[in-house]
């Protein structure tokens, strides 16, 4: 199953992307990048999470997710900035699944989708909020002196 899931979103990749870079360049931070730039973007964030449905390892998506939320959170970019692009791809990536699959194997591709993208969005809170943690302590320590 995970084949097939694979197989779909790769076949549609050039459509998700071109769905991503539309929707996401009304975001602030991407307003100011290149068409191309939020293109590598979205395509580096889609192979991270084809790598952990290819390779049925979580960790794949989890480590990207983990790194590219570090660098977006300290370059100011706020935490519904970076969910409106994780439910960009969801979306396109449920509609490639409901628009290419039987009936019959539509809930199992989606539950596997559904489980990465969760705990991506798990590991997203996470990371940001012990960012946004560790940053207000250094504030409070710079006051205190």
């Amino acid at each position: 199953m995970n084949s097939m899931l694979t197989k779909i979103i790769e076949d549609r990749a050039e459509e998700i992307l071109k769905n991503f870079v539309q929707a996401v360049r009304s975001l602030n931070h991407y307003r100011r990048l290149t068409p191309g730039e939020v293109y590598l973007r979205g395509q580096a964030f889609l192979e991270a999470f084809v790598g952990s449905v290819r390779e049925n390892k979580l960790d794949i998506f989890l480590s990207y997710i983990h790194k590219v939320v570090g660098e977006r959170a300290v370059q100011g970019y706020g935490l519904d900035e970076i969910l409106m692009v994780f439910q960009v791809l969801e979306e396109n990536i449920w509609l490639a699944v409901v628009e290419k699959s039987s009936p019959s194997e539509i809930p199992h591709l989606l539950k596997v989708s559904n489980t990465i993208f969760g705990r991506g969005k798990d590991e997203v809170a996470k990371v940001y909020l012990n960012l946004r943690i560790r940053a207000e302590k250094k504030l409070h320590r710079a006051y205190g002196k």
